[in-house]
């Protein structure tokens, strides 16, 4: 049966299943070209910032693969046929800004964070219901298992490239061209950071994300206060359960619930 001869209802259901469906991610950052990913302005400065000549090692930062949403993922439906177009309009104008942002994160053992947008509104809005941010330690789990610990240093600490990544998205926005902080960035209501455990970390005995604990006692201890203007509520999981909620209590995040 051909798509335009379903009900009205029916193709609009369709479509809507379309554009809230997230893109894949990397499985690993050597997927994307190195030209396509991009430092922003303040994370490349960050890269150097430190480095002296001879010096192997950067301070770890935050790219942004430039593929996928950004390239305005939603034009081949528009441009299909008269018909078509006004379904995808109709669609993108009820719900387009109720998307969920969904970012995928990948932490390499050099402590940077590639970041995908794997979904995003069509026109970013000032606030946002939700946002998803999934996070990958791939196979470092052990090295950046003991953020806050003497044997991993400060600039190493994978909280501390979270607060940044979060200190950007609501202060810049959630585009990585996004550069002018008179923007106000993005509010959002309620945060939910997906910690994924690594295959072959999956049956080990012991704390299985590490990383989320330490994020938990970083929000305990008032690291993240200044992001409680801008972000409502906070959950971390670990794979699909939840493991922390904090709540925003008047300048800081105050723990509502533990798994422990």
């Amino acid at each position: 049966m051909p798509f335009s001869i379903l009900p009205t209802e029916l193709r609009q259901m369709v479509i809507a299943e379309v554009i809230t469906t997230p893109f894949p991610p990397p499985s690993a950052p050597s997927e994307v070209r190195s030209e396509n990913w991009l430092y922003p302005h303040e994370e490349n400065m960050r890269r150097h910032s430190h480095a002296h000549m001879g010096e192997i090692e950067c301070n770890p930062a935050i790219a942004f693969n430039t593929q996928g949403p950004w390239g305005n993922q939603h034009l081949p439906l528009l441009l299909v046929n008269k018909s078509f177009r006004a379904d995808t309009e109709n669609v993108l104008g009820r719900i387009g800004r109720r998307i969920p942002p969904i970012l995928d994160v990948m932490l390499e053992r050099n402590g940077d964070f590639k970041a995908t947008w794997l979904l995003v509104p069509p026109s970013t809005a000032p606030e946002t219901e939700h946002l998803n941010i999934n996070i990958r330690t791939l196979g470092c789990m052990k090295i950046f298992g003991a953020e806050g610990s003497r044997n991993v240093p400060f600039k190493r600490n994978a909280n501390v490239s979270i607060d940044r990544l979060l200190q950007r998205i609501t202060s810049i926005g959630l585009s990585p061209y996004a550069k002018d902080r008179e923007v106000h960035g993005t509010e959002i209501r309620k945060l939910r950071i997906t910690v994924v455990v690594p295959e072959d970390m999956k049956d080990e005995e012991g704390e299985r994300a590490p990383l989320a604990t330490r994020l938990s006692e970083y929000l305990s201890l008032g690291h993240f206060g200044d992001l409680s203007q801008k972000i409502d509520a906070i959950e971390i999981f670990v794979d699909d359960c939840r493991a922390y909620a904090f709540s925003n209590e008047k300048g800081y995040f105050k723990l509502e619930w533990s798994h422990k």
